[in-house]
């Protein structure tokens, strides 16, 4: 029953349905904020509508209602790496409504600067419609997008596949492979175009060849020799990798007899300026090349690079000890699968991790376990101690080694000692709460040095080269009970210069030899003098 003056509704509107397509630069909404908004593309349909409200429908062409058959950009939201120091981000996030792909280097707003970037990953925002909601932040859009790119695509689904193998960020892996001559110097080094890099894309991604080889190193340089003629001869360019400038230098010469202008160089020794020109020369010889670098040049954008070889497989240098700790030997294999590139692994003696691995390769010769040493080798048991061992006070250098140093000064031999790590103690930590000394700046592990003119000594941070005094408290409950640990290449000259004050001592690390031919002006009076080295 219905009260008398009470009409009932029961009409629509006039329009029943409004459609409204919006553009990519229609951002205005009435809240403010464009992650309430449709996205771009879509259409809204409102059932019912206030008569005096207009509807758009016949404005709007019929094939461009529906967004699958109108010609509207699609707005992405991409990931971006920025090649710049002092970034306290390590990904950063903007939109664009261009046409972008993975590896591209483009110009982004950072504060009240520009700078570039290399893109790690690009979606449409419809795709990420959530996390746009969430957002603490406003997006703003990439500046510019270069033509070229300084990365092949597989260096860099490498490079992203590995940082989740070591289960560290993608950012921190990819600068950690790239030389920072190259990320710093975009406008000076040669680029892959548009054209290189979508044939990259259509190459499949096949096993390739993977071989061991383990003999002395006359009989690598000879097999080597081999492979680089008959690569040569089937157009395909080698890259050697070494773990070391000395190493990259030393073989470089070796291996680059009689092909000198089709070989090349680059370790992170030389300076910026020869890095960007070898660079330079690795793209743009026409002929087929020979590579012999430290592995973070294996980011050089090459494109018939089918022989990568590791040597000096068993080198700790191959793996980083501080943050993403990155080991370019799986680094390199993995490239190498990607590249389609055949893939040698090789020493003297290799890792016993990797001859775990003997049935993914394929052997050039029998491994063999031989050494020809003409010297005697006799392991002693460090547990094995008397009780008045066990009483004393540690030192560096047992007295049953102090001894043997002393028989081999008498016969006028030399006497190599070795040690792992630089400096007087790797760490110090607190013996009351057991946490370690951290940089204050970037917070890894500090190593207690002498100073220079060893009056006095000093933290250093290796990673950032950042110097602490070291008369300080621990970080974590103020104890002064702070205890040095570790054997280091200082440890061992005083403990040495103790022992032996009247012998001459000559220590080669990279403090006292900072370039290879004060390493090898070392080495030569070593030779020729009654020393200590380590």
């Amino acid at each position: 029953m219905m009260e008398s003056g009470v009409l009932p509704i029961m009409s629509l509107a006039s329009k029943p349905i409004a459609r409204i397509l919006l553009s990519c630069s229609e951002t205005a909404t009435t809240e403010g904020s464009f992650s309430t908004i449709p996205f771009p593309g879509k259409y809204t349909k409102v059932f019912a509508v206030p008569r005096s409200i207009p509807s758009f429908f016949e404005k709007i062409p019929i094939e461009q209602i529906y967004h699958k058959n109108a010609k509207i950009k699609i707005m992405k939201i991409v990931t971006v790496i920025p090649l710049s120091k002092g970034i306290f981000k390590e990904e950063l996030t903007y939109f664009t409504a261009k046409e972008i792909s993975n590896g591209s280097v483009v110009k982004i707003p950072v504060r009240n600067k520009s700078i570039l970037g290399i893109v790690i990953s690009s979606t449409d925002a419809s795709e990420t419609k959530s996390n746009i909601k969430n957002m603490s932040f406003n997006l703003r859009k990439i500046t510019e997008i270069k033509e070229n790119s300084i990365l092949r695509n597989q260096f860099l689904s490498t490079g992203i596949e590995v940082s989740e193998y070591f289960a560290s960020s993608k950012s921190r892996t990819l600068l950690s492979l790239i030389p920072v001559s190259f990320r710093e110097n975009y406008d000076k080094i040669s680029k892959l175009n548009k054209s290189d890099i979508e044939e990259t894309e259509k190459i499949n991604n096949i096993k390739t060849e993977k071989i061991l080889f383990q003999t002395n190193k006359e009989d690598r340089i000879s097999y080597y020799k081999t492979l680089i003629r008959s690569s040569f001869a089937e157009k395909k360019s080698l890259f050697f990798i070494l773990p070391t400038e000395q190493d990259v230098e030393i073989w470089s010469k070796e291996l680059s007899r009689g092909i000198e202008n089709f070989s090349f160089k680059a370790h992170g020794g030389m300076s910026e300026k020869k890095q960007i020109e070898a660079f330079n020369n690795i793209v743009e010889t026409d002929h087929v090349i020979l590579v012999v670098a430290s592995p973070q040049f294996l980011s050089i954008p090459r494109k018939d690079i089918k022989n990568i070889i590791l040597e000096n497989e068993s080198k700790t240098s191959y793996k980083m000890m501080v943050r993403p700790f990155l080991d370019f030997r799986i680094f390199a294999e993995l490239y190498a699968q990607k590249i389609q590139a055949k893939f040698i692994l090789a020493d003297t003696l290799l890792r016993f991790e990797t001859l775990g691995r003997r049935e993914e390769f394929t052997e050039i010769s029998s491994l063999s376990f031989r050494l020809n040493f003409e010297g005697e080798i006799e392991i002693k048991d460090p547990n094995k101690k008397t009780e008045e061992e066990n009483n004393k006070k540690y030192k560096l250098l047992s007295e049953e080694n102090i001894e043997e140093i002393k028989k081999t000064i008498s016969k006028k031999q030399n006497v190599f000692v070795f040690s792992l790590r630089k400096g007087l103690a790797t760490i110090t930590i607190c013996k009351d709460c057991s946490s370690p000394v951290l940089c204050e700046n970037c917070s890894s592990p500090v190593v207690l040095y002498l100073s220079q003119d060893g009056k006095k000594r000093m933290f250093i941070c290796n990673k950032c080269k950042t110097q602490m005094d070291p008369q300080i408290k621990c970080p974590n409950c103020d104890s002064w009970n702070l205890t040095p640990l570790g054997i280091g290449t200082e440890g061992v000259e005083e403990e040495i210069k103790k022992n032996f004050p009247k012998t001459k001592i000559f220590k080669i690390d990279k403090e006292s030899a900072k370039t290879n031919a004060g390493a090898i002006k070392i080495i030569k009076s070593f030779v020729t003098s009654l020393t200590f080295i380590f």
